[in-house]
Parts: structure tokens; C-alpha cells; sequence
């Protein structure tokens, strides 16, 4: 066996390793980008991003109310966490990292998304700094899929809450929704931000390591066999040459 034929086994050998191993590799983390961007590059059937030990992915845009005005994803941002993120905004024109409904005006927001993890068990969610005057609403709505959960602040209601927490079976990934809506009603006002919601994620530990070793990949196998038909092949090849 000449060096380029020995040369090119070792390559495949290198090859299968390489990609038996690349299988399981993390996707990368989330950072901060505009509600906009994640619909682009996170959209149903991708890979993804990490907050932490959640995987974010598959994000779609989702229908508000008929009367309601539509915030704009670029201003809408997201900044991941270490188990879920907050919904930040740039502002309005004139009114920067803030959003303001007055009387007969209505924003809204609703997206979808997944999100997977080990044994996702529930979660909690919180409206951001805000200020409501009486006939205002906010109200941040979660569906998990096993139900709904609900923050709202009426600026009238002082027991109303503006944080929750919800359960779910332990599951390794949950389909939710998440709705924002700053309502003025007929004489009020809704102010919020920079950061208009929290969403957050609760998991059951890691269960431990195995105790005996994994077996071992049937590519990886493979590769194993074939760097040691090289070496065979190539020590023999050196033995009939010697003489």
C-alpha cells in the first residue's frame, strides 16, 4: 500500500469520527435581536438557539385582534437569559424604549414558538415597569398548551397580578404563545418599558450519568475497524517490502 492510498483511508477514517461526534452538537446560544430577526433565522423546521437549557425555535407570528394595531417586530426585542428571555421594545417615534396607548388605542403582539429541554416542568412569567391610569388595560397571556396563563394590570385593581407561575407535565419540549396588549380603552393610557414582559422556564435536574460507558456509535465503530485494517494493511505492506 503506497502513502496516498494509506493517506486516504486515514482521511475516511477521520471523516466518519468527525461526523459521528458532530451529531451532537449544541445549538448555539441565543443573543439579543429584534423579535423580527428571530422569525427569520429561528422559523419552523431550524435548528434554533440556547438560553441556557432551553432550546428556543420555531417562531411564527401569530393573528392580534381585529382593533388592535400590530407592534412592528423590528422594534420588538428579545434578551435571552439563562432559562428564558424578556420582551424588550425600541419605543414609538418621539418616545423611545417606551410604548404608549392613550384613549381608544390598543397594541398588540403575539408570536409562537417552541421550547425544549430536558424535562420542561412550567414556567413563570412578569410584565415589565409600567404605569396604567383607570379604564387602561396591560395584559400578558401565555399559552402553554396545557392552559393558559395570565398577568394584567387594570391600574385599579392593586390584587391584580403581574406575575404568575405556571405547570406542566414534565415534557421535552413545549409549543407556546405569547400575547402583549397595551389597551387605553376609552379614557385611560397604558406606559411600559423598555422591558415589556419576562418569560422564564422551569426544569427538573439533569439526571445523573450513567454508570456504565455508552455504547459506543455504529459509525464510530466503523471507523475504529477501518484505522485498524489500515494499520494492519500497512505493517504488513512494510514486511513484504522489507525482505
Amino acid at each position: 500500500m503506497d502513502s496516498r492510498c494509506f493517506g486516504k483511508l486515514l482521511l475516511t477514517c477521520l471523516l466518519l469520527v468527525t461526523g459521528s461526534t458532530a451529531s451532537t452538537a449544541f445549538a448555539a446560544p441565543c443573543t439579543l435581536g429584534s423579535l423580527q430577526d428571530y422569525l427569520g433565522r429561528f422559523s419552523p423546521g431550524s435548528a434554533g438557539c440556547s438560553a441556557g437549557d432551553i432550546t428556543l425555535s420555531d417562531f411564527s407570528l401569530e393573528a392580534i385582534g381585529p382593533n388592535e394595531i400590530p407592534l412592528l417586530t423590528p422594534t420588538v426585542l428579545l434578551q435571552p437569559f439563562a432559562s428564558g428571555f424578556d420582551v424588550l421594545t425600541v419605543g414609538q417615534p418621539g418616545l423611545p424604549n417606551e410604548l404608549f396607548a392613550g384613549p381608544d388605542v390598543a397594541l398588540g403582539l403575539r408570536f409562537g414558538f417552541r421550547a425544549s429541554g430536558t424535562a420542561i416542568t412550567g414556567g413563570n412569567l412578569a410584565l415589565g415597569p409600567h404605569t396604567v391610569t383607570p379604564d387602561g388595560l396591560m395584559i400578558l397571556l401565555v399559552d402553554s398548551g396545557f392552559g393558559n396563563a395570565i398577568v394584567f394590570d387594570t391600574g385599579v385593581d392593586q390584587s391584580a397580578p403581574s406575575a404568575a407561575t405556571f405547570a406542566t407535565p414534565a415534557s421535552s419540549f413545549l409549543d407556546l404563545s405569547l400575547e402583549l396588549e397595551l389597551d387605553g380603552g376609552l379614557n385611560g393610557s397604558v406606559r411600559a418599558g423598555p422591558r415589556l414582559a419576562t418569560l422564564s422556564f422551569m426544569s427538573e435536574p439533569m439526571p445523573p450519568p450513567p454508570t456504565s460507558a455508552p455504547e459506543p456509535s455504529s459509525s464510530l465503530l466503523l471507523a475504529v475497524g477501518l484505522f485498524a485494517l489500515v494499520l494492519m494493511l500497512r505493517s504488513r505492506w512494510r514486511v513484504d517490502h522489507s525482505g
